[in-house]
């Protein structure tokens, strides 16, 4: 005797769209594929009912796929992955003597003091001008009553 699904599962267009609904949830999941068969992220589509949910995946599968043309990550990246992997290509540079230490002492102290704190967590492509002011205000503020003031004593590299 088989036993019960822990979930509500539909399996649309070939298997490319899977719609899940958790126990105790209202929203549809959708599990996507792309057109390439690379798997997209799991998400929630927001939605309780069930074509409407469709829909939602769908679309975010031809977004996807827009995104993958034009050579951006459907995955995204967020801006912490973006500037460590930056902060490694300047080091590399400076292993081949092509750049200079000093160069990437200075732009790793100011991206792992003011950057990452602040546009860590974001998906590079979320980053709006709106974001950029809100970052602008919380920079000033950051010696005054962020981080920076709580700090006895401050190195200057």
């Amino acid at each position: 005797m088989a036993r019960k699904a822990l979930y509500e599962r539909h399996i649309f267009d070939d298997g490319a769209i899977t719609l899940y609904k958790r126990p105790g949830t209202e929203a549809w999941q959708a599990a996507c594929k792309l057109g390439d068969g690379s798997a997209m992220n799991p998400r929630s589509t927001g939605k309780s009912d069930l074509n409407e949910a469709l829909n939602v995946a769908r679309t975010s599968i031809i977004k996807a796929e827009a995104l993958q043309e034009v050579g951006i990550s459907p995955a995204g990246r967020t801006f912490k992955f973006v500037a460590e992997k930056w902060l490694e290509e300047i080091k590399e540079q400076v292993s081949k003597k092509l750049s200079r230490q000093r160069m990437y002492d200075d732009y790793k102290a100011i991206t792992e003091r003011f950057y990452i704190p602040f546009f860590g967590k974001m998906q590079v492509g979320t980053i709006t001008n709106k974001t950029i002011g809100e970052y602008e205000a919380w920079r000033s503020a950051f010696w005054v009553t962020g981080p920076g003031a709580q700090r006895e004593e401050e190195t200057i590299i």
